[in-house]
């Protein structure tokens, strides 16, 4: 195969600032910055998707200018493409909440020219990558160093991915980071108000690692279709990023299945189980059962299980198990109409029943 390499490197004007905003999604497009007189194409926009409760980040996509927004540099306004809703759905039948339970969150990372202060410091940093001899194997190192008058991190990372076919692959990644970190400013309302989160005191260093993988199926077993995904993170108290800043040790780690069982029926599964050093602790288990009773009608049965310990917040802490159901039919021209019922069939501790129809 032809070999392929590539490599991006940045560096910060002396003269500006680094900033981090976080804005929840409002249902809108117009979204306002925290800072005014961006320098020009520093920005990078992303839309993540972030469990409110362990804090990772499920996906993630990359926002191009021109294509999914514009923006006014002079006064700090984002205008998408596309609205961006406030929340996600897991896929499983039964939720927390009437549209999912993932936070919808537009980030962005910029630099800004201050109005008064004359800054000290740089910021610089990239990204190499190269696939070796076979096109089955990619090596990515990136690195960081942004030292000014509001940021100090330093951070390196190793990644490796190997490509099993054009739809299975394995990846792993050991990340470093230093330094007291940025801080961000977060708004919920799309910029008119913000609450500004310091940058906790970072250690010395702080380590990361991650283990990622997506196997096709028919990789698996010939004729089998569908997708198993799974992963493992550990994050040290004090590891930081762009979008992380973690206050306590904790691991991560989890998987999902999802198969085509006939024509008709599929089956998802998925189990998560997240752990923290503040005592902070999730496990949740969900199925769902797909039944496609006409081409245009789809009945779903699905269960859900929570262990959940929230320090501090008896009314999520405690044990319970929710069934679901949920109909589908669809109108066509990408519209679609949906009833669901949802009952706690268990539970114990502090932690609230979960009923709901809509």
């Amino acid at each position: 195969g032809e070999r392929r390499f590539s490599a991006t490197l940045y560096a910060a004007q002396p003269d500006s600032l680094p900033q981090r905003d976080a804005l929840r999604g409002t249902g809108g497009s117009v979204y306002v910055l925290k800072r005014r007189d961006l320098v020009a194409g520093s920005e990078t926009l992303r839309v993540e998707i972030v469990d409110p409760v362990t804090g990772r980040v499920v996906s993630t996509r990359s926002l191009t200018a021109a294509e999914d927004y514009r923006i006014d540099y002079f006064q700090g306004t984002v205008i998408l493409a596309e609205p961006l809703t406030a929340s996600a759905s897991s896929g499983g039948v039964v939720t927390g909440g009437p549209s999912g339970d993932y936070v919808v969150n537009l980030v962005a990372q910029y630099e800004y020219v201050p109005a008064i202060t004359d800054p000290d410091g740089a910021a610089f940093g990239g990204r190499v990558e190269t696939w070796l001899p076979g096109d089955r194997v990619r090596l990515g190192v990136t690195a960081m160093d942004e030292t000014t008058d509001t940021a100090d991190l330093q951070a390196q990372a190793v990644d490796l991915r190997f490509q099993i076919s054009p739809d299975s692959h394995i990846e792993a990644e050991v990340a470093e980071s230093s330094g007291t970190g940025f801080g961000r400013s977060v708004s919920t309302d799309g910029g008119f108000t913000w609450v500004d989160e310091p940058a906790t005191t970072g250690t010395d260093r702080a380590r990361a690692l991650r283990f990622g993988a997506e196997i096709s199926l028919a990789d698996l077993a010939p004729g089998a279709d569908g997708t198993l995904r799974a992963w493992y993170e550990d994050k040290e108290a004090g590891f930081q990023t762009l979008s992380e800043d973690i206050a306590a040790d904790q691991t991560d780690w989890g998987f999902g299945l999802e198969t085509r069982v006939s024509d008709r029926v599929s089956l998802s599964l998925g189990y998560e189980d997240f752990t923290s050093d503040d005592g902070n602790r999730r496990r949740l288990g969900e199925a769902t059962v797909t039944f496609q009773t006409s081409d245009v009608t789809k009945v779903e049965l699905g269960v859900a299980h929570r262990d959940e310990v929230q320090v501090g917040d008896a009314e999520d802490t405690g044990k319970r198990t929710d069934l679901g159901v949920r109909i589908t039919r669809d109108l066509g021209a990408d519209q679609s109409l949906y009833v669901f019922g949802q009952t706690t069939v268990a539970r114990s501790g502090g932690i609230r029943r979960n009923d709901r129809v809509g």
